[in-house]
């Protein structure tokens, strides 16, 4: 959410920036439009693609949340592995997909929300459990 605060802080100083008929804005002006235009929303979806310079493995994912108490996430790597994770109130529900079912031998697996291990400020928080990283 910070992330996005500063990119419409960023995007809203760019635009007075680019109109040299408009009267320049202070920083709290801009923060201030910035915040009344992130307490509208109702939902958020943050798409990513991360390719490892090293290896050249790719993986993409997507999480969406409504910013009270559903927050999904998928993500699908190179190898077509993937997974699906699903948090409504206290409980995450992940859904691997065939090449995880195969390693697993399990299609969802439920466990309590406050298991789930999480980075303070991580967009994909949710999915730093141990089954994301494989």
């Amino acid at each position: 959410m910070t992330a996005a605060l500063a990119c419409l802080a960023l995007v809203g100083a760019a635009v007075v920036a680019g109109d040299s008929t408009a009267e320049e804005r202070s920083a709290e002006e801009v923060l201030a439009e910035a915040n009344e235009t992130m307490r509208a929303l109702t939902s958020v979806t943050i798409d990513m693609a991360t390719t490892d310079s090293t290896t050249g493995r790719h993986h993409s994912s997507r999480l969406r949340t409504d910013l009270k108490s559903r927050c999904t996430y998928e993500e699908t790597w190179d190898t077509g592995d993937g997974l699906e994770q699903i948090r409504t109130g206290e409980t995450d529900y992940v859904r691997l997909n065939r090449a995880h079912v195969e390693r697993k031998n399990t299609h969802w697996i439920k466990t309590r929300a406050s298991d789930t291990a999480r980075e303070e400020g991580s967009p994909t928080a949710l999915a730093t459990s141990p089954l994301s990283a494989q």
